[in-house]
Order: structure tokens, then C-alpha cells, then sequence
């Protein structure tokens, strides 16, 4: 528990602008360090280690957003993909993420058209989709710089 005794204004004025500029810093180290794991995220996506069917075209890597929560005593980021404007973006992000383990089969022919490896191959069904992370993989990869800059901001 925490006791704090104020005594007159100027005290109090004091002890409230240092609240307001230590959680304005927090402020700044959340939205800075939203920033550098979703830009280590999209180098993760942009490093073939996580392709797009036909090559990359950034869709991905550009939905990637964040938004900061202020509440009573709390800054919480959230990092998300922004689906809003390519709406078929949303399932993609995830099963590269997290995988897609079913089979996938034509709809409307008798084989797929797949690029692998810069070679044109038809098959009549894959495996499904292998997991590639990349959020998690840059929240792994900047964990350390994320409790450095929240770190300094205290």
C-alpha cells in the first residue's frame, strides 16, 4: 500500500504533473514498442518466411495495426490485423500464423495451380498450410527491447 501525504496546493499540483508525465511516458514506450513488433513483423513476413501464394504483395504486412487502452491505472496495447479493407486478409493472417492442417481441394477444377519454387505444379490436393509464425515470432524476437523501453519510461 501506498500513502501519500500532500500538504497545500503547490504540493499537490507538483505530485499530480508528475502522475500525468510518468504516465505519458508509458504512454509513448507502449505505442514505440507496438511499432517496432509490428515492424518486426512484417520483416518476418516480407523474409519468405512466410510467402504468399504468388509472391509477396504486402497486404499482410500493411494490415498489421495496433491501439493503446488507457483505463483507471492501466496502458494496454493491442496489436491486430486490420481487416477492414481486404477482408479475405483476416483468415490469411491466421492460418499463416497458426496453420491451416486440413486438406485443401479444388472447388471448381479437377487439380490446383501451385507455384513452388518459381515452377508451376498441379496437383489434386495439398496438406494444408504449414504454421509460419511471425506475430509471435517478433514478439519472441523484441521481447527484450519491449522491457528495455518500458524500462527506461519508468
Amino acid at each position: 500500500m501506498v500513502e501519500v501525504t500532500l500538504r497545500g496546493d503547490r504540493e499537490l499540483f507538483l505530485f499530480l504533473g508528475k502522475i500525468r508525465e510518468r504516465w505519458e511516458r508509458l504512454d509513448r514506450a507502449a505505442s514505440l514498442a507496438s511499432r517496432e513488433v509490428i515492424q518486426q513483423a512484417a520483416q518476418n513476413i516480407a523474409s519468405r518466411n512466410c510467402p504468399a501464394p504468388r509472391g509477396s504483395t504486402g497486404t499482410l504486412a500493411r494490415a498489421l495495426d495496433y491501439k493503446i487502452t488507457k483505463r483507471e491505472g492501466e496502458i494496454e496495447s493491442k496489436i491486430f490485423v486490420n481487416y477492414s479493407y481486404v477482408p479475405a486478409v483476416r483468415d490469411y493472417a491466421y492460418w499463416q500464423e497458426y496453420g491451416y492442417p486440413h486438406k485443401i481441394r479444388p472447388k471448381r477444377a479437377r487439380a490446383l495451380r501451385l507455384h513452388i519454387l518459381g515452377m508451376e505444379v498441379w496437383a489434386p490436393e495439398t496438406k494444408g498450410i504449414p504454421e509460419r509464425p511471425y506475430l509471435r515470432a517478433a514478439l519472441a524476437q523484441k521481447a527484450e527491447r519491449i522491457a528495455n523501453i518500458f524500462t527506461e519510461a519508468l
